[in-house]
């Protein structure tokens, strides 16, 4: 998105031209079929990759289930100032004028926010959690992610709230498999066309 939040920005030439390099990263890729953070982390503590790029949940589980060669694994962030997901806490309108839904809502947002509550999901999904605290239980001092998790912690931003973005996000990420299909099949092609 715009930096005012109000129009997509993925066929702009700057996204183009560093989705295009992105791509051409590609034909280093043995065509192998799907290849997901899962895949990625595999390749990589089976010694068929010297570097990943995968996500947070990848590593983690690879680390609790104590997949071979997991101790020689590295961790960093590909941004100085990382990006962090997540979601949202939010009170919806419909509350307003109901003290007894705004109640509720007041009560489910504490119980989001807990820092039990963000361990028990960080121990059932390999999520991280946002609380210094809970980080701190998830990830004693020696952890490979504890660097890269603070950093995030301390400065990382988030995107803007965009309505539908979830929506977009995963069309997005739909016509970005279709194409990378596209290219594992047919290499050349990124390289013949404008």
């Amino acid at each position: 998105m715009d930096n005012r939040g109000k129009q997509v920005v993925f066929n702009s030439p700057a996204a183009l031209a560093g989705l295009k390099s992105f791509l051409g990263l590609l034909r280093h890729v043995p065509n192998t079929g799907y290849l997901g953070s899962d895949e990625c982390m595999s390749a990589l503590v089976e010694g068929k990759a010297a570097a990943v790029i995968t996500d947070a949940r990848a590593l983690i589980s690879a680390i609790q289930n104590n997949r071979p060669n997991v101790e020689n694994i590295a961790a960093a962030s590909l941004m100085s100032i990382p990006w962090s997901g997540g979601g949202s806490v939010v009170v919806w309108r419909h509350t307003h004028g109901y003290p007894d839904r705004l109640e509720a809502s007041y009560k489910l947002a504490e119980f989001l926010a807990r820092k039990q509550t963000m361990l028990d999901l960080a121990h059932s999904s390999y999520t991280l959690p946002s609380r210094t605290d809970a980080l701190d239980e998830l990830l004693p001092p020696d952890h490979v992610l504890r660097p890269v998790m603070l950093q995030l912690i301390s400065t990382g931003h988030s995107y803007r709230p965009i309505a539908l973005w979830h929506r977009i996000e995963h069309q997005f990420g739909v016509e970005l498999g279709a194409v990378a299909k596209e290219l594992m099949q047919n290499p050349m092609r990124i390289w013949t066309q404008p």
